[in-house]
């Protein structure tokens, strides 16, 4: 999926200048599964948001839009600037913003999934205590009543950098579009880089 801003200046620059390094056949392949193993996940989280009956309104999009206008106002000389960066990437306008309300279901739905998780009274209080003084300052409260459902949420996001992968491997152990048990442990098995 497309970032919502274009790629910036150096990429540009560097890509330009032929500065960019070709990659191993070890390096290209695992970037290409890599590529190709978000895409299919994405199609799983939009097809997951479809089944849900999630929706992004054009008002949501068209505010998306404004604050990435102003945004570009000061960065890349407004509209105009903004659709040539876009130009430069080989897209449209019309192509970034479909791509812009995929990101903003995957958003609603990641955000329907964290709210989920369960978070019981007395976890509550304890992280309360523990974080007082931080979250005291922060929300200018010092009643754990007045800061609960802000405390659950801070629990849910701590939990959801698990509970995502958790959901994610059950959304591709579900998917219809695996035959194969191999190409759905190719899906799963990533090498990793442990040089860096």
């Amino acid at each position: 999926m497309a970032q919502n801003q274009p790629s910036s200046s150096a990429d540009q620059g560097a890509e330009a200048n032929g500065a960019a390094q070709p990659l191993d056949p070890l390096e290209e392949r695992t970037l290409l599964r890599h590529i190709i193993n978000s895409t299919a996940l994405e199609r799983l989280k939009l097809q997951e948001a479809q089944r849900l009956g999630l929706s992004v309104t054009i008002q949501a999009i068209d505010e998306q839009v404004r604050l990435i206008e102003q945004h570009s106002e000061q960065q890349m000389g407004g509209r105009e600037g903004f659709e040539q960066e876009l130009r430069r990437g080989h897209t449209t306008l019309a192509e970034w913003r479909t791509e812009l309300r995929q990101q903003l279901l995957i958003q609603q739905l990641e955000a329907s999934r964290r709210k989920i998780l369960p978070v019981g009274d007395e976890e509550i209080t304890l992280y309360w205590e523990k974080n007082r003084k931080k979250l005291s300052s922060f929300w200018h409260t010092d009643r754990l009543d007045q800061a609960r459902d802000r405390v659950r949420e801070l629990i849910q996001q701590e939990r959801w950098v698990t509970a995502r992968t958790d959901w994610e491997l059950a959304l591709v152990n579900g998917a219809k579009i695996w035959v194969d048990r191999d190409v759905r442990q190719l899906f799963l098995t990533v090498p990793v880089d442990h040089t860096h």
